[in-house]
């Protein structure tokens, strides 16, 4: 079996995250940074080919239910075949149509391997190498030498002893302050904070509910604000037309308190603008008279008082009375002599 491709879609702290392995090549090295997802990948191939563990460490961004892997894999014959992997209780090996599949559908790929025999023989990562040597020394020296030797791995034995003297050179105890020991509490602490801030399925749910709940709060503010806003301007409408309102409203008092006075015709108006200049050239007038009376009765006043004189007031007020007679007959006498001229000289 050889493994072509690998897709975390969802898996731990990765998503969307492909591998491929070139079937022309004889080897792949897969390498990057520290916490990069080395070992997560290296665990994956695991639960993608043998399923998922009741219990995974791998559901501290995505939940259980939605972790997922896709894997493509090469038969010796040549063939080949693409499946996913869900975590669930039953029907979790899938096509790529997320179809169900049988688990009989990878036998042919795994040729009778399971899980424990991938995870001493392929699967290896530092801690179970580690282990293992151990195991195998701890059993006895030549024998599992010898054991190890059918794997094709020799004098392991005397190559950790070089690495267990290497190892202390180079980190010495846990009771010195090596540069290593400094580093390695450094990074074990960093990866303790980032699993307490690691977002989990059930906070993140929260936390999207939560978002949602200010975004609707927000446009039922800006909703009230605006109904405010409109409020307000209506308002201030009133306010300036108030007064021409109030105007409006007297105006209207007084129009009723006249409205059972009579009609006037059309031409009452300039009929009482004449009778007002008429009154008031009349007033004008009878001020002219006054100072003309006052005028006279002065000069009266001042006139001497011949005793004489008022004894003939009667005959004086009688000539008086004539006057307009003579007055007439002075302005009638031309035309009188002019007529006694004419007929006297026809009688000449």
């Amino acid at each position: 079996m050889r493994l072509l491709r690998l897709d975390l879609l969802r898996y731990g702290h990765l998503t969307d995250v492909t591998l491929e392995f070139p079937a022309e090549a004889a080897l792949h090295v897969v390498h990057g940074p520290n916490e990069a997802g080395k070992s997560t990948a290296l665990e994956a191939i695991a639960d993608a080919l043998f399923g998922f563990p009741a219990r995974t460490g791998r559901d501290f961004l995505h939940a259980a239910k939605d972790l997922r892997i896709g894997f493509t894999l090469e038969d010796g014959a040549g063939g080949t075949a693409s499946f996913q992997r869900r975590k669930g209780r039953q029907a979790t090996l899938l096509d790529a149509a997320e179809q169900p599949l049988p688990e009989e559908a990878l036998r042919r790929f795994l040729g009778g391997a399971d899980r424990t025999l991938f995870e001493r023989a392929f699967g290896l990562d530092g801690a179970r190498l580690r282990e293992g040597g151990r195991d195998l020394l701890r059993s006895g020296g030549d024998s599992g030498e010898s054991l190890l030797a059918g794997l094709g791995v020799l004098h392991l034995r005397r190559a950790l002893e070089t690495l267990d003297e290497e190892a202390k050179a180079l980190v010495g105890d846990r009771r010195g302050a090596r540069t290593f020991n400094v580093a390695l509490d450094s990074f074990q602490a960093a990866a303790r904070a980032r699993d307490e801030a690691a977002v989990r399925p059930k906070e993140w749910e929260e936390a999207q509910a939560a978002h949602a709940a200010i975004l609707a709060a927000l446009e039922a503010a800006q909703q009230d604000l605006a109904a405010l806003t409109r409020e307000e301007h209506r308002l201030q409408r009133i306010r300036r037309v108030k007064p021409r309102l109030a105007e409006l409203d007297l105006a209207r008092a007084q129009l009723a308190q006249v409205a059972g006075a009579p009609r006037l015709p059309a031409e009452a108006a300039k009929t009482l603008e004449a009778a007002i200049q008429a009154r008031r050239a009349a007033r004008q007038d009878a001020e002219r008279e006054a100072a003309a009376i006052a005028g006279i009765a002065a000069a009266l006043a001042a006139l001497p008082r011949d005793p004489d004189i008022l004894a003939l007031q009667d005959a004086v007020d009688a000539l008086a009375g004539q006057r307009p007679l003579v007055e007439q007959a002075a302005q009638e006498l031309p035309g009188v002599e002019e007529r006694l001229a004419g007929h006297r000289a026809v009688a000449a």
